[in-house]
């Protein structure tokens, strides 16, 4: 399995303007291989599949400064999030 960060068009990139993510459950995994992308985004919209999972994808994205701006909920437990990187 690839890392997010391994890729070369991340690698080369010296900002990300919107990362979105739609992994199907692998979100956790996804953001913990993407640390050198998540410090060049601005913003980010990923999908959740759990409750659970939504609020360890939050703790994995404030400590890079990531803010909450929306929550969309469309089921139980499931919903995207959208988030902006402050400076």
């Amino acid at each position: 399995m690839q890392r997010l960060d391994d890729l070369p068009k991340v690698q080369a990139a010296t900002q990300i303007d919107l990362l979105k993510v739609d992994v199907e459950g692998a979100e956790v995994k996804t953001l913990k291989g993407a640390k050198e992308a998540l410090t060049k985004t601005k913003r980010i919209e990923i999908e959740y599949g759990t409750s659970s999972n939504r609020e360890k994808l939050l703790e994995i994205l404030r400590p890079y400064g990531f803010e909450l701006l929306l929550d969309h909920p469309y089921s139980t437990g499931r919903g995207d999030l959208f988030l902006i990187h402050r400076h």
